[in-house]
């Protein structure tokens, strides 16, 4: 009896070290931090990542190179992390290469793309990839096999598709017109991984938050057009909010000309910090439009960390040689800088 009992026991024991094992998380190099992603030179260089250290206040740059010893394609446009993977888009290559998050080696490429910007993860076998297609007007979301990283189904949507935003069984798809225009938001759906609805906008919708009430919001570039000698307004910018169960456009901000860009939330998902003309906003989501700037600086792309409650700004620089990020806190006074790749763009909080 006593043998039959320590059998067992050590059955049990290694039942649980086992399961415990296989649940872990993987830790390595990279499993807490800020990865920046680095556009590079259009057309003659290849775009990097860095990785950004909150304890050491290090950077280490072009992270890829480094691990798998080739570079990683011409222009980085966007990094998202889903299942313990990187997915770091590449736009001019037409490809997504597939990492380990933790230490940053390859595991696998998705082909078969065209203009790709951004990836979101849906579960554990999904995925969908936005991408601006041929001519940079033929917009469409391509839907992932994440076990064998092809693609499955091709999703037609408005021209320049861009930032996708999932919302319990839907996801919003913005259409930013790519090198044309656009004044749509669609949503597909996920059990059909069909467009279920078409949402009439402003013009140019790019970025999407969700906030604390479960709301969409999404800032509309606007339309411009060139009179020989400047960048005319056509139609303003407008930031708008969107009920995700009716489909339907419940309130509009209208600004004075157009250029509204990247768009954030803080972490209670109460306050919204987007970019335009030029200036850093802040503005509660029960509120109207600011007019007084929390930062006066331009920013190729804006982010913002819940770790710190910090906000980050993308400097792009000339998009020839080694840029910046700069740190600052939300009442927008900057706490410091560190020095990137070339035409920082975008960062992903870990």
């Amino acid at each position: 009896m006593k043998s039959n009992y320590l059998f067992i026991s050590f059955l049990a024991v290694l039942f649980f070290s086992c399961s415990k094992s296989e649940d872990a998380t993987p830790t390595g190099k990279y499993s807490s931090g800020v990865f920046i992603s680095n556009e590079g030179q259009f057309q003659t260089g290849t775009g990097t990542v860095s990785f950004f250290n909150r304890e050491s206040k290090t950077v280490e740059n072009d992270i890829f190179q480094t691990v798998n010893n080739r570079p990683l394609g011409n222009i980085l446009q966007s990094i998202e992390i889903h299942n313990n993977k990187a997915y770091l888009v590449v736009n001019n290559a037409k490809k997504v290469e597939v990492v380990q998050a933790w230490d940053f080696k390859e595991v696998g490429t998705i082909q078969g793309l065209e203009m790709p910007r951004y990836f979101l993860g849906i579960d554990d076998k999904k995925g969908y990839i936005s991408q601006w297609g041929v001519g940079g007007i033929d917009g469409s979301v391509k839907v992932i096999d994440l076990q064998t990283n092809t693609v499955t189904k091709t999703i037609q949507v408005g021209k320049g598709a861009e930032k996708m935003l999932k919302v319990d069984n839907k996801v919003f798809v913005s259409c930013n017109g790519g090198f044309s225009n656009e004044n749509r938001v669609f949503v597909i759906d996920l059990q059909k991984d069909e467009v279920s609805a078409t949402i009439s906008t402003p013009d140019n919708p790019n970025s999407l938050a969700l906030d604390v009430n479960n709301s969409v919001w999404v800032t509309c570039n606007g339309r411009s057009q060139w009179n020989g000698t400047a960048s005319v307004t056509v139609s303003p910018a407008q930031l708008i909010r969107i009920n995700p169960t009716t489909n339907q456009i419940e309130q509009n901000f209208t600004f004075e000309k157009h250029g509204l860009g990247s768009l954030v939330t803080n972490k209670s998902k109460n306050t919204l910090f987007y970019s335009y003309s030029g200036r850093v906003f802040s503005q509660n989501i029960n509120s109207g439009i600011s007019t007084n700037p929390l930062i006066i600086k331009s920013f190729y792309g804006l982010g913002y960390d819940a770790a710190t409650d910090m906000l980050y700004g993308a400097i792009a620089g000339n998009f020839s040689t080694n840029s910046k990020f700069i740190r600052f806190n939300i009442s927008g006074a900057a706490i410091d800088s560190m020095n990137v790749g070339v035409a920082p763009n975008g960062f992903y909080f870990k």
